[in-house]
């Protein structure tokens, strides 16, 4: 069969079943690593959709700045976010991500303290 296009075990690099072996493991770390690859683009893409939902339903007036869903939602979006960029070692990135928590977490304490404050003043 020279010459007509079909490639045989040996001309595949597994004549013997070790070879065999080895390039079934090498398409095992291949699809691994694709699917490692999707898992990690799925988590960039959660966090994307927490920033800008949580940006759009606050310029819609849905809910207002102050609001733990805007904060909560920044958060969430922000934590995956920066696992994200960890992973991609896109630094500027991960600063600008750990800031944007960061905010989130210390405005997300002012509102649980504002409302502890209410909750407990006697009418």
């Amino acid at each position: 069969m020279m010459g007509c296009g079909v490639r045989t075990g040996a001309a595949l690099g597994y004549a013997t079943f070790e070879g065999r072996k080895a390039a079934l493991m090498r398409v095992g770390r291949e699809y691994r690593a694709a699917m490692t690859d999707w898992v990690l683009h799925a988590i960039g893409n959660v966090g994307v959709l927490f920033v800008l939902g949580a940006y759009f339903l606050l310029s819609t007036g849905k809910i207002k700045a102050i609001s733990n869903w805007y904060q909560g939602m920044n958060l969430g979006g922000a934590i995956f976010l920066t696992g994200y960029s960890l992973v991609l070692a896109a630094w500027a990135s991960v600063a600008l991500n750990t800031i944007w928590a960061a905010i989130a977490v210390v405005s997300l304490i002012i509102n649980l303290r504002r409302a502890r404050a209410l909750t407990s003043k006697p009418a």
